[in-house]
């Protein structure tokens, strides 16, 4: 291909490039990766008083039951008012290559994307209707259905939306299984997190016993990691190293969690920092306890890249290729977690061959450089080659979909049975009970089918 390095590039973000989480550091060394070769503009667009909020926020329960009914997610509608000046519209129609930063991206382009004459590239950091399940998860059994149904329409959503991309970059193989199910997996191409070899240099052991966590406190994988870890493992590893020490960067925590380090003084909650590097230094060791949730843990890449010991579960590494006992602690359960933390508390010479080659690891596989320079070569390819129409672009497994459809109904009708229970609660009549069974499943079906 001749002239490669003019061709144009647009990034489309929801915000502008920072390093202040994973998700953001992701785009940031992505941009920056391609710009060492391609002319790169980045489109942040403008939102005005109706930009939207995490769409983990709290909504009250009749909202919930109206826009369950309606078939709308607050987050996405407040994504569909992203506003783009007509003269940015004009540069992206003759872009030949437009990368989507995220399925939100998508939402907010989505009205634009017929006008659009190159290549569509979505990136996708996690599988969005797993993380919306995971963070409208509640005590409350009425809100956990309420977020279920939601986590429905937002999955079927995400399955039509696939579909309209010329390609899709995931973090994992595990990203690239789940939307080969539905799309050509020739279109799909992983392109894992990364750490900056560079930035993140190797750190000296320190003498204090100190264990770091860092991550997005009100992300309900990271909230819900950090309870299971303190409530279960923490406490096995002061009755033997008492004088350990957790330390949590993050913001946004829970009042649960601001709660317990005012009462427990081995728990400093430190909240959000700018430059995490210093803090990592100072750890012995480093954790990721998390129970679920989807996508590559660019902490963990970080704490690897600083040449620290790390003790995660199986689920918190997953899309690194790392060896137990090798590069990495794995454990899953609270007894074994406190075993590893502490081995790595105490013992020295373990601890630094563990973090030698988690480094080792980070330099041949995981160094952002090395990474963006993979997707440079995916992007002139896509720039020379001629789309062939997808046969199958809308339905590639239908026996698949049929499957999904009737699980969804079933979900539904489980959801409308607890209600139709807690009618029962009120009242000993028949006829209303069956009036109101009769109503509730008429207006599951209709709100199923609407807006889908």
């Amino acid at each position: 291909m001749k002239n490669n390095l003019k061709m144009k590039i647009a990034i489309i973000l929801r915000k502008k490039l920072s390093l202040d989480s994973g998700s953001e550091s992701r785009n940031y060394y992505l941009v920056n990766g391609l710009a060492r070769k391609f002319s790169v503009k980045t489109y942040v667009p403008a939102f005005g008083h109706t930009a939207p909020t995490n769409h983990g926020g709290k909504l009250s329960l009749l909202y919930r039951i109206i826009l369950i009914l309606s078939g709308r997610i607050p987050y996405i509608e407040g994504l569909k008012k992203a506003q783009f000046t007509e003269k940015e519209l004009k540069e992206l129609e003759n872009t030949p290559i437009i990368q989507l930063q995220e399925m939100s991206a998508y939402y907010m382009f989505e009205k634009f994307l017929d006008r659009m004459k190159g290549k569509i590239i979505l990136d996708t950091h996690n599988i969005d209707y797993l993380r919306f399940l995971g963070e409208t998860e509640s005590k409350n059994i009425f809100e956990k259905y309420v977020g279920k149904l939601l986590a429905i329409k937002l999955k079927r959503m995400e399955l039509r939306a696939i579909k309209k991309f010329d390609h899709i970059l995931v973090c994992s193989q595990k990203e690239k299984d789940y939307y080969s199910k539905y799309i050509n997996s020739k279109k799909i191409t992983v392109i894992p997190n990364g750490a900056d070899y560079k930035r993140f240099s190797l750190s000296n052991r320190v003498t204090s016993n100190t264990i770091l966590f860092m991550g997005l406190l009100s992300y309900q994988p990271n909230s819900e990691g950090l309870k299971y870890y303190i409530d279960h493992v923490h406490p096995r590893i002061l009755s033997e190293v008492p004088d350990a020490q957790l330390v949590i960067l993050g913001k946004d925590a829970p009042e649960w969690l601001k709660t317990t380090a005012e009462s427990d003084p081995s728990i400093k909650l430190v909240g959000f920092v700018t430059d995490v590097r210093e803090h990592i230094r100072e750890a012995k060791v480093c954790i990721r306890p998390i129970l679920s949730g989807s996508g590559t843990r660019l902490k963990i890449l970080e704490y690897m890249a600083m040449g620290k010991p790390v003790v995660s579960t199986t689920i918190g590494a997953e899309g690194i290729k790392v060896k137990d006992k090798d590069s990495i602690l794995l454990a899953d359960g609270p007894a074994l977690f406190s075993k590893n933390v502490v081995s790595a508390l105490v013992d020295k010479q373990m601890s630094e061959e563990l973090g030698r080659n988690a480094r080792n690891l980070i330099e041949k596989k995981y160094d952002w450089s090395a990474i963006t320079v993979g997707l440079q070569r995916l992007y002139d390819k896509l720039y020379a080659a001629k789309l062939k129409p997808d046969k199958n672009k809308y339905i590639k497994n239908r026996a698949y979909y049929i499957k999904e459809d009737l699980s969804s109904l079933l979900l539904y009708f489980d959801f409308f049975s607890q209600g139709l229970s807690m009618v029962a609660r009120y009242t000993d009549s028949l006829a209303i009970r069956k009036s109101v069974d009769i109503t509730l499943r008429i207006l599951i079906i209709i709100s199923y089918y609407t807006k889908l």
